[in-house]
């Protein structure tokens, strides 16, 4: 199943992927293929290319064996959708199968702007998986439509020539770059959100502690799915935090066991400026426990997971 991201949410990440080229030069062309075949919108068809980019970016070997699962499971998801308010859509399988492909498009050119200028011919470490992709779709009519539309879009809105900075989406080394001030100022508001509602952490954590948690912060805002969960309004009952309450209770969990926090839970709890008890979201914080996690898929969890044990040692 794929939810279609809310206005609030397209506008949101539109400010998140508006300074890359490559963004700019697809969303016409979804915008279109919106308006004419009923397609997802352009910000939720790059949401879902960016989160099999990270998926793939995480796979430390054989990054081009992926690639296929990836496809087969976009299909199956791209046969419902769902949107917030909304009745669930149920959708054909030419109509599931060409939002999968027009997403295996986008992550395809994400992928092959690793490529430098006057490297064209050159073996690049991304071609695996774009030859994977290639193999599954290559004899597809509409991906190559697709593609011929995409290259053929030679002038922007302003009338010069389209040039596609060179970006290896395998390298995350400047999460922010691809975004606008607005989206750099509501990273920095719910940080400071976050800051504020778990200030109380600052006196009991050990010296350096309270440093990595708001680092942790900041990691997670960079990824556009997790701070997509964080702004969700799913929270305990009573909560008045503008934050997803539950997924910090969830994330301070992580963190008490990666920082090896004896008997904490509650002494932790007692510190937030929460009106309900934190306890049980914080102790169940795994992908199998229900309504006691936002993290509640085991890639999600393990991401979270990570980020938050990069930071024991650094």
């Amino acid at each position: 199943m794929v939810k279609i991201l809310t206005t609030e949410e397209q506008q949101s990440l539109h400010h998140r992927y508006k300074q890359s080229d490559l963004y700019r030069q697809w969303a016409p062309i979804l915008a279109l293929l919106q308006r004419k075949n009923g397609e997802m919108d352009a910000t939720t068809i790059w949401f879902l290319a960016e989160k099999q980019v990270v998926r793939l970016r995480e796979e430390p070997s054989y990054r081009e064996q992926e690639i296929s699962p990836i496809f087969n499971e976009l299909i199956e998801d791209c046969r419902t959708l769902t949107a917030k308010g909304s009745k669930v859509i149920q959708r054909s399988d030419a109509e599931a199968q060409r939002s999968a492909i027009t997403v295996m498009c986008v992550i395809l050119t994400m992928l092959m702007n690793a490529v430098e200028k006057g490297h064209e011919e050159e073996r690049f470490d991304n071609e695996p998986m774009c030859m994977a992709i290639m193999d599954i779709l290559a004899e597809n009519v509409y991906f190559q439509q697709l593609m011929n539309v995409f290259f053929s879009r030679n002038t922007g809105y302003d009338g010069k020539k389209v040039i596609i900075t060179c970006s290896d989406p395998m390298d995350n080394n400047d999460p922010m770059a691809n975004m606008d001030e607005i989206a750099k100022e509501e990273i920095e508001q719910i940080v400071n959100h976050i800051s504020q509602l778990t200030s109380g952490l600052k006196t009991i954590l050990k010296a350096g502690h309270w440093e990595h948690w708001i680092s942790v912060w900041r990691d997670i805002c960079n990824n556009s799915e997790l701070i997509t969960i964080l702004k969700q309004t799913n929270r305990p009952r009573g909560s008045e935090w503008p934050v997803n309450e539950k997924m910090v209770f969830n994330v301070l969990g992580i963190f008490i066991e990666a920082f090896e926090y004896k008997n904490f839970v509650s002494t932790a709890n007692k510190t937030l400026t929460s009106k309900s008890s934190g306890r049980d979201y914080i102790t169940n914080h795994g992908h199998k426990c229900g309504n006691s996690t936002e993290l509640n898929t085991q890639e999600i969890h393990d991401r979270v997971e990570n980020i938050v044990k990069s930071k024991v040692n650094s």
